[in-house]
């Protein structure tokens, strides 16, 4: 190629140059960043798009913050709603127990308390951003079913998840803002069952499974004369009126020609004629059976009887036999909950109390207040007073239970409040590097721009002249 020709390249080349020079600080100026593309700057463009994508991850965990601490602060002011409730039903409770009410106005009481159950009912199905805040994952799922029997509350079932709907909060990271209803209302630490009542009953070996107040109720099944019986046996009307249970002690003894005594476990003695086949005899606790003694050998003896009970911890819904009473006896309910008895010690029929500490929920022990309160059992003043008593135990229990889980809520409020201002300043932090490496230097690029137009200018006026040289410009 010719000088002139490599002149005129080179010039060419020069001025394009400068204006893609000047093109680009002109992109920069009027948008005011120095990469919109990879061609641009590949290196800052690569780390560019690695902040931007940090960014929108600390996005997305900010945004499950917010729902979980939105769902928390719902969960925490539920808590607290029910809390004071709690402290409402105390005080009824202790009013109750003061020995100065009528039946008439703790059946008052029991309507107030009744309110507060389905009050709290409603709170803890409470929804949150469209979900139960007391279900764990079963996010669709209603906590807390409720059993009716004429209108009237008789069981709360929970039906939620035993786990909680975790979200990622961090990186690593994840967290629940849905809390298990199991957990909050319900105690568990379970201790052995206390027999507060008078039949003998005790526990048994082994764990039972139910929970709370559980009312057993003992009545005689059927009564049989172990042997030698020396010819008593049961009378014809025994099986309808006989209320014995338990292993019993029969004495009879002849008092003259043609007549005997008979006394059974410490009961007052009932005098007969020989040849009577229906004897009533009575223990000391009250208990009566009916005794055929026709058949008597006439020696006197001492008879072991046992009284075969019916046992039932659901009022009937379900019975156990209770025929041997040398081994334990697991008396279970409709729902499958056992109870473990040692029935060795049963003497008397009747209605057994019994706690299970460190079992209680708050919904069975509201309503056993309540039944308390209406009496529905029919019990003595002294015996409903013992045992309002005993359900402010329960209920204090149930009420420790709730502040615990209000202060484990509160602390996890604080976590993801402090979680949450952390990742805001990461956040500031990526962004603003990933805001810095993309934008322009507006100061910098005016100076550029300025510096290269006039070079491109000058390019121009250069080029101009030197390009418009003839052949006569040469010879000259």
């Amino acid at each position: 190629m010719s000088g002139w020709g490599s002149i005129f390249n080179n010039t060419v080349t020069s001025i394009l140059r400068h204006t893609a020079t000047l093109a680009n600080l002109q992109k920069q100026a009027s948008t005011g960043l120095r990469v919109t593309r990879p061609s641009d700057d590949a290196t800052a463009a690569n780390r560019i798009m690695q902040l931007r994508t940090q960014t929108r991850s600390l996005d997305t965990y900010t945004a499950n913050i917010d729902n979980v601490i939105l769902t928390l602060e719902q969960a925490s002011a539920t808590v607290e709603s029910v809390s004071t409730s709690l402290i409402r039903v105390r005080e009824l409770a202790t009013q109750a127990t003061t020995g100065t009410l009528q039946q008439s106005n703790r059946d008052v009481i029991a309507k107030e308390i009744d309110g507060i159950l389905r009050q709290v009912i409603t709170e803890a199905n409470h929804k949150s951003l469209g979900r139960y805040i007391f279900s764990g994952h079963k996010v669709s799922t209603s906590p807390y079913a409720v059993a009716t029997t004429g209108g009237e509350i008789t069981g709360v079932t929970y039906r939620g998840a035993d786990t909680g709907l975790e979200v990622p909060v961090a990186p690593g990271v994840e967290y629940s803002g849905l809390l298990v209803g199991d957990e909050v209302f319900h105690s568990d630490s379970r201790s052995d069952p206390l027999f507060l009542g008078n039949t003998g009953a005790r526990a048994g070996t082994g764990t039972s499974s139910v929970s709370g107040d559980v009312f057993l109720s003992l009545r005689h099944g059927n009564t049989v004369f172990q042997a030698p019986d020396h010819g008593l046996v049961k009378a014809a009307t025994s099986d309808a009126n006989d209320t014995i249970v338990g292993v019993h002690a029969l004495a009879i003894a002849s008092t003259g020609p043609g007549t005997g005594r008979l006394s059974f476990s410490g009961g007052p003695a009932a005098n007969f004629s020989v040849g009577d086949n229906d004897v009533t005899v009575t223990t000391a606790n009250g208990d009566v059976m009916h005794v055929d003694v026709s058949g008597w050998d006439l020696a006197d003896a001492t008879v072991t009887v046992v009284g075969q009970a019916v046992a039932t911890i659901d009022d009937d819904a379900t019975t156990t036999a209770i025929t041997d009473f040398s081994s334990d006896v697991a008396v279970t309910n409709a729902d499958g909950k056992v109870l473990r008895l040692d029935p060795s010690a049963i003497n008397r029929s009747g209605l057994e109390p019994i706690r299970v500490p460190g079992t209680y929920d708050l919904f069975g022990t509201l309503i056993a207040i309540r039944d308390l309160m209406a009496n529905d059992r029919g019990l003595t003043e002294n015996d409903q007073i013992d045992l309002l008593l005993g359900a402010t135990q329960s209920l204090e229990e149930v009420s420790d239970g709730i502040r615990q889980s209000a202060t484990s809520v509160g602390a996890r409020l604080q976590a993801m409040d402090s979680l949450r201002a952390s990742l805001d300043d990461i956040r500031f932090a990526t962004k603003t590097e990933a805001d810095s490496t993309q934008e322009a230097d507006i100061i910098a690029v005016a100076t550029e721009l300025s510096r290269t137009q006039t070079l491109y200018e000058m390019t121009l006026a250069a080029s101009a002249k030197l390009l418009s040289m003839s052949l006569l410009d040469f010879l000259r």
